[in-house]
């Protein structure tokens, strides 16, 4: 007498040996593609470090050049002009540490944060919102110029920009 036929194991259903079987089977095939995948996107040269692109490094002169005209600007004003100016100031500062971060992370050596010189004579309230203007017009066409984290990062500095020429308006 022959056994009934095991109804896990008749033609047209999978059997749990098999299922588990092929899942394995997928498991080890990705692993090995995350490997290959690995192996072919290393550098051929791995001592060369990535050049960063030149508009982080532009961006970063931009930034220097604004903070030393608003703190040029910070000793012709009082009251509430100067905390427009001291919070603008904050604001440069943190993009200059953002970009330099960017550029760090881009192959470059991000130079030290400096406290900018104060340029010789002063600086007008409408020097300081027509630099702030060319900045945002300057920081967009960077930002077009990347791609990913860095775009993003100099178009989100060409926004607050205009929040500046915004904010120096309303004084």
């Amino acid at each position: 007498m022959t056994d009934p036929p095991d109804p896990a194991e008749q033609p047209g259903q999978a059997s749990r040996r098999g299922f588990v079987t092929a899942c394995a089977t997928a498991v080890v095939l990705a692993a090995g593609g995350g490997v290959a995948a690995g192996i072919v996107v290393r550098p051929s040269d791995s001592s060369r470090a990535p050049v960063p692109p030149a508009a982080l490094s532009d961006a970063v002169t931009a930034e220097l050049e604004l903070l030393t005209t608003v703190h040029a600007a910070r000793s012709t004003v009082s009251g509430a002009r100067r905390a427009v100016l001291d919070a603008l100031y904050a604001d440069h500062q943190a993009h200059l540490t953002a970009l330099q971060g960017a550029f760090g992370l881009a192959g470059g050596t991000p130079s030290p944060i400096a406290t900018p010189s104060a340029p010789t004579g002063g600086v007008s309230w409408a020097e300081v919102r027509a630099a702030e203007h060319r900045a945002v017009a300057g920081a967009a066409h960077r930002a077009l110029r990347l791609s990913g984290t860095n775009a993003a990062l100099l178009a989100s500095i060409s926004a607050c920009e205009a929040g500046h020429v915004t904010l120096m308006d309303l004084q």
